[in-house]
This record gives C-alpha cells, structure tokens and sequence, in this order.
C-alpha cells in the first residue's frame, strides 16, 4: 500500500479477507500465462502487481528442464533433495464456494456440479449476504480444490539457507530487478483447480446487503455482487481459466471448444520468506524516532512490519556520519513478513525463515486476528535459533492447518454444498449413512429439567422450583433471540406467533399481549423454515441434516421427526387442506408427506440445483418448486408427476405464488423480472421487468387481477396481472425490501427492509401510514395476522414485535367511516 490515506488495492483486500481461512495465501492471478509460469511446488517466484506472480525458476524440477524454459537459473543451482522429501496431499477443499467471516450468508445458491452427460455444469450459485464490515471477499470454485504441500521444514529452512544468496545473485545481479530480499518466495504448497471466480469489494458497505450471481458454464465462471444502492467503494472480480488465441492481430475470447480443462489453476499457496538482520551500515532506523518509539530489542521499523532502510550519506557538521532515509520498497500484504520481524526482534538470529503454515498452527485453534503483529506477540510462541543463526518459531505444523475446515468454512459447507468428484460420491454417500443424527429435544418440558436433586421436597417446594426454571428460559426470551430470526410464521387461528432463529430456538409467542408462550430447541440446528398447519395444533420446522420436526403447539411436545432428505432443508409447508406437507432441500429433491402418517409419499427428483422454496396452490392439487437451477416445476400432488418445467429466468428463482384460483403462477427471480405463466399449459404469458434488482417477494391480489412483487432495489411494485402494467409504485425504503404482504381484507401492504425499518402502506394510493423504526438491524420478515388484526415482523436484531394494527389506523378507521 502507498500510505496511510491511499485506496487499498483490491488483490490486497482478497488476500487480507481470505488468508484467515487457513487454507494459505489467497491467489488473485493464479491462471498460468504459459506451463512455465504454472505456481507449483518448489517454485521461487515474486509479486509483479496487480495480483500476479512471476515464476523465477524451480527447486525441484531437473537442472535440465529448467534450462530450457527459463531466462537463467542460479549459478550453481541445485534443486532441492527429494529422497525422503514428505509432501501431504490431504484436506481437497469440496465446497463450491468460499467468503471471509465480514459476510453473512443469507441464502445460498446452486451447488456446482449438477451435471448434464458431458460434464458441463449449468447451474448457478447464487446468494444474498451481509456485510459486517467494510470490506470482504467470495471465491467459486469448480470442486475440488486438490491440496499438495511440503511438510518437511528443517529441510525447507536448511535448503533456503543454503541456497538464497545465489537467488538474489540472479534477480539482481544478472536480471537487474532490484528485487529486497524479502521479495522472494519460495512455494511449499498449493491448491489448485480447474475453474473458479473471485470478487472482493471494500469501502463504505459495513452493515449493508448485497446479493451474487454466478453464471456457470463449460470454461468459465462469471461473478457479480450487486451492492445495495447505499454502498460505495471498489469491487472488482477475477477468473480462470483465461484462454486466448491470437486472430489478426487481435487478442480475442477462444470460442472454440475447449479441451479437458487441467487442474492448474492455484488458488491458495503456502510460502516459505527469508529475512537477514541487517549490518550496522543498514541497520533499520527511523528517522527521527525516539527510544521509546522503537520496539523492545528492535532492529527498527514503522510499526506497520515494514523495515526502513538507511544509508550513510556522508560526514555532518561535527564529523559524525549522518543516514539518510530511503523510503521502503511499495509492497502488499504479506504475512510472513510480520512473522520475519517477529523473529528478528525477539530473538539473536542473524537470519529469519518463516511461512504461512507457521501463523497458522500459533493461531491453532482460534481465528487468525486482523492486528496479526499484536496477536504473534501476545502469543509469545518459542522461537528457535540454529547453529547457523536461522530463527524459526517452534509450532506443530499439523495443528491449526487448513484441511479441516474454519468456522467461516463451516457455515458455507452447508450439507448439499460439497460437490466430490463422480467417482468419489459413492463413497461419500455410503459414510452420510452411516453418520447417526442424534434426536431433537422432547420438547420445552426437558428444558425445564434441571440438573438438582427434587427428591424430598414438597408440592410448594416443586412449584416454586418449576417456576424459576420456566423463568429462567422465558425472561430471557421475552428479548427476543441470541440469533437473527429466520422463520416467521402466524397461527390461522391467530392466535400464536412462532419465530425460529440460526441460535437454533424456537419461541411461541402469544399475539393477545406479546408474551412469551415457550421456548424451546427447535431439534434443526439453524431454522430455516417454520409453518402451523391449518388447524394450528402443529408446528413444523425444517434445518441443517435433512430434518423436519414436527411439534404439538399447546403443549411442545415432539410429534414426529420426518427422515428422508439428506441435505439441509430449506422450506417446509403445509397444503391448504391439512392432508399433505411438503418440502424441500439441498439434497435437490422434493418431498411429499402423509400430514397424518408422517410417511413419505413421494420423492420428487428432476432440479439440478438446491430447492429454495415449495408452495401449494389453493386448491391443494398442484405443488410448485424451484431454485438455483433457474426453472419452477409445477408437480400433481395426487400422483407425484411433474406437469410443467416452467423456464425463462436467468437466475436463481427465489419464490412463486399461485392466483386464487389455481389457473396461473407467477415466479420471482435474481434476474429482476416477474414471469406469470398458464398453470394448464405451462405457457408464459406475461412478463414484468419493473426491477433493477433481483426480485424476493411475489403475491397476487385478492381477487387476482394484479400482483405485487418486492426487490433488493428498494422497491415494491404493484402490475396489473394481465397486462402488465405497474399500477402502482411503493418508494421510500432506503435498501433491500426483504418482506412484503397484502393485509387479509387487502386495504394494507407491510414491507421490511434492510434499512431497519417495517412500513404500512395504503393499497389504493401507495402512501406511507405508518414507518416502524422500531428494529436495530435488517428486518427479515413481516406479517398480518389472518384476522388482520396484529402486525408483526422478525429481524436481524433477534427481535420480533407484535404490534395491534388499530392502535396505528384510528384515524385511518375514522376517515374511511
């Protein structure tokens, strides 16, 4: 970086975000110009800008080979020893996608992979996100991501020492590159792929909402962040392959079919840097720094890990050399360096060799801090100094290193997320079965059960002991969640309100006067989806592990857990008629169930891509689906067949709605149109492109004659369902429209927003009644109760606020009458 004030660059900003993942050192350019540039094993190479690497020559390819292809090798060169030389292939990365812990998942997309016969892949993979701080990244990859790395480092170290002077001898004395000695690195591991995509972004974006597309196809992979209208900053994306011919002159895209494409596209690489403590006549010194300034024992420095080079620049006044300053060499960030200085600081050796596996077993079983200066000193680790004066940090390199995955990772491994090799599923398939799924909680009454003797004591003494415990879960409670709510469902009977949340509860709450009903582990882990059956006895929620518990309302008793997917299950709904659910998964497959039996009935297989959403048409007969595979499926409920495969939209499809009447679907996508089609014939029949960004809520009138739709752009539209034309226009939120629906009796909209706020709308002149700023962070969901008398909405905050709609509407009420 060029100072305090300048724009950081945004293959540094990559680096920064990913690097804490552990999987090694972020690569922004990691598609090869040529073979010889290929980052490999052994390679010794340095930063041209601009993200990419030059290959200077390799340590570990013959003398002979390396003659041919390189402009020069060292005199002497002699590659490093490989008898008895240990490389790990472990830990392939199988996640299609990767981000930093500054960004918030909040719907995933396609899963790579979902294969048409000549191995292409169509699918995209799509997502909504958070932001929680002002900068981030995401990387897509094609699975896998195959890891090789050199696990012996004294050998590593000894051959560094052995042979560096001889490196710099090259670049500088016979390449004339005036390369600092800190400039080289030497390659000790890789992950390498066939395709992938990057994108990063930095700038005024903290706390903002933001959605991806990714566009898949035979070579490449095209990444895209739309940012919420708010934000402001850099974005830029990267990817690769990138293949070029030379037409006329002209550098232009191959259209030609491409041959198998080979997994050297590097990703991560782990690197080993050496750092020699300067003689006197270089010794590091700031200018003008007092005692005081420097750190203990310090050769010198900035404080930011970068030396400061000084030279004599001749007598002063009174006879004493005097040094003059020369400004450090512009370099980007690099952790080892800090390492380096570490060692050099707290330590004798002339000579510092470090990598970034190092940093990664001193921070083994914690977070790679962001002050990585400040967190190497606070963890003190040992260094040791050899007979030849090398420092190196005492670590166990097996401890702390990628392969198995961070808690970031975690979160995007969701279950349906892993995409291995063909031949490697079945193998992967026979050990998920064999992994037992321990049983959700019986219900609130264990959580109630306390770890105290109740023997001997009397029916007051129980009492009393039953009520501080019930206080115990619903005092707190009564604030809402530990985690964002992600599932916001109403009682038909209006009675109850039942919120779940990624802190994995569930609390009922009772819509008379806000208070809390029960609270409970939901048994899912993360809630993704909650639903009351139409009679309001039941509860169903749906989560990670392919499960759906269904719970008795009054009491909260466990009625029956429903196995059958194998993937996280992202929505789960009753049919109108009570005699069905159904759901869907990451596992891309639907499920119809018994809403008595609980049994499976059928098995709906033909998306490419996760199940976003599953909805029963009014009637209960038809089933619509989609997802990440772009198209909606309409299915026969009674017999399980598919009836239509609606496509069209160029991205994910995140809802649809049916009309009243059974006889037409719309559908809402990433692509920011709205597409209506014949149920009946499956034909399209209008299509409305009132967005600037994707679309996430869509629902018809009453009576069907129009349709109201909801955007990340801020948003909501009302058409004319039949012709097409927007009828009405609903502005004000200052970002992303999350949730909006149409009040039972239809005078009312209710719209949250990322911007906090839940607003009330007038249906016939699309004014604002009411603005809530009632939320600290994004709200999530809204919600009329069926008897339109409550107003409820869920959000990021971990709240959920229950409000009575006529205590908002008096004068509203008195002007209509």
């Amino acid at each position: 970086m060029g100072g305090p004030d300048s724009e950081p660059a945004i293959w540094e900003v990559y680096a920064r975000q990913l690097f804490p993942l552990k999987h090694g050192f972020p690569v922004w350019n990691g598609h090869p110009e040529s073979d010889g540039d290929e980052l490999d094993l052994g390679s010794v190479i340095y930063t041209q800008g601009g993200g990419k690497y030059l290959t200077l020559f390799n340590c570990m390819k013959p003398v002979e080979e390396e003659e041919k292809i390189r402009r020069g090798i060292p005199e002497d060169h002699k590659p490093i020893p490989q008898t008895n030389l240990l490389i790990d292939k472990y830990g392939e990365i199988n996640l299609p996608r990767l981000h930093s812990s500054s960004i918030i998942v909040r719907g995933a997309g396609a899963e790579l992979g979902g294969g048409s016969p000549d191995g292409t892949f169509g699918a995209g993979l799509g997502f909504k996100y958070t932001t929680k701080a002002s900068a981030g990244a995401v990387l897509v990859l094609r699975p896998p991501g195959r890891r090789q790395v050199i696990s012996s480092k004294r050998r590593i170290v000894t051959y560094m020492r052995e042979r560096f002077d001889s490196w710099m001898s090259l670049v500088n004395d016979r390449f004339e590159m005036d390369l600092a000695q800190d400039e080289l690195w030497f390659i000790s591991g890789t992950i390498k792929t066939t395709q992938w995509a990057a994108a990063a972004f930095y700038g005024e974006s903290s706390n903002k909402e933001g959605s991806v597309d990714c566009q898949v196809g035979p070579f490449k992979i095209g990444l895209s962040m739309n940012l919420a209208a708010e934000q402001s900053g850099q974005y830029e994306s990267n990817w690769g392959p990138q293949r070029w011919i030379e037409e006329e002159g002209a550098v232009v895209s191959s259209s030609e079919p491409l041959p198998p494409l080979k997994p050297n596209q590097c990703i991560f690489m782990n690197y080993y840097k050496m750092k020699k403590r300067f003689l006197w006549k270089s010794r590091p010194i700031a200018a003008g720094a007092g005692p005081h300034q420097l750190p203990p024992s310090s050769p010198g420095g900035d404080g930011d890990g970068t030396a400061r080079l000084s030279v004599p620049s001749g007598p002063s006044d009174d006879g004493s050399s005097e040094f003059e300053e020369v400004p450090p060499r512009v370099q980007g960030y690099d952790p080892v360096d800090i390492l380096l200085e570490y060692i050099l600081e707290h330590s004798e050796a002339e000579i510092a060799i470090g990598s970034d596996r190092d940093i990664y077993a001193i921070f083994k079983d914690e977070d790679v801090p962001d002050d990585l200066k400040a967190g190497i000193a606070a963890k003190q680790p040992q260094i040791d100094v050899d007979e030849d004066g090398v420092g190196t940090v005492v670590v166990d390199l097996e401890l702390g290193v990628a392969g198995a995955p961070s808690a970031t990772e975690a979160e995007v491994a969701q279950p349906g997320a892993e995409l291995a090799p063909a031949e490697d599923q079945e193998a992967q398939g026979s050990s998920s079965q064999q992994t037992e799924i321990p049983p959700p909680t019986a219900g609130p009454s264990a959580l109630l059960e306390g770890d105290d003797d109740d023997d001997g004591l009397t029916e007051e003494e129980e009492a009393r002991l039953k009520d501080e415990r019930q206080l115990r879960i619903w005092l707190p409670a009564m604030n809402g969640h530990g985690g964002s709510v992600t599932s916001l469902a109403v009682s038909p009977d209006s009675k109850y309100i039942a919120s779940g949340s990624d802190d994995t509860t569930i609390i009922l709450w009772d819509t008379e006067d806000s208070s809390v009903v029960r609270k409970w582990e939901s048994g899912v882990d993360i809630v993704w989806h909650i639903a009351f059956s139409p009679d309001s006895q039941r509860l169903v929620c749906s989560g990670s592990e392919g499960r759906i518990v269904v719970w008795e309302v009054e009491v909260g008793d466990v009625i029956e857990v429903l196995e059958g997917h194998t993937d996280t299950v992202h929505t789960v709904v009753w049919s109108p008629d009570g005699t069905r659910l159904a759901s869907g998964s990451d596992d891309m497959t639907v499920r119809i169930w018994d809403a008595e039996t609980y049994q499976e009935i059928y098995k709906l297989e033909g998306h490419n891509a996760m199940v976003t959403f599953v909805v029963f048409s009014p009637d209960s007969k038809l089933l619509a689906s989609g997802g990440a595979d772009y198209n909606c499926r309409i299915w026969d409920v009674e017999t399980g067949t598919l009836k239509h495969e609606l496509t069209g939209h160029k991205g994910m499809v995140w809802t649809a709605a049916f009309d009243p009447e059974s006889r037409r679907i719309a559908t809402a996508s990433d692509d920011g149109s709205v597409r209506i089609w014949r149920v009946e014939t499956g034909e399209e029949l209008v299509l409305l492109s009132e967005h600037h960004g994707p679309v996430w809520v869509v629902a018809f009138t009453e009576d069907g004659k129009e349709i109201m739709s909801a955007s990340s752009d801020g948003t909501i539209k009302i058409c004319d369902s039949f012709s097409g034309e927007c009828v009405l226009a609903l502005e004000g939120h200052d970002s992303m429209v999350n949730a909006a629906e149409f009040s039972p009796d239809g005078k009312y909209i209710v719209s949250g927003s990322s911007d906090n706020t839940v607003r009330l709308w007038d249906r016939r002149d699309g004014s604002c009644l009411v603005t809530f700023n009632e939320h600290n962070d994004k709200v999530t969901h809204a919600i009329f109760s069926p008897d339109g008398r409550t107003l409820s909405s869920g959000s990021d905050d971990g709240k959920v606020k229950i409000r009575i709609l006529s205590e908002f509407l008096q004068g509203e009420g008195d002007a209509e009458q």
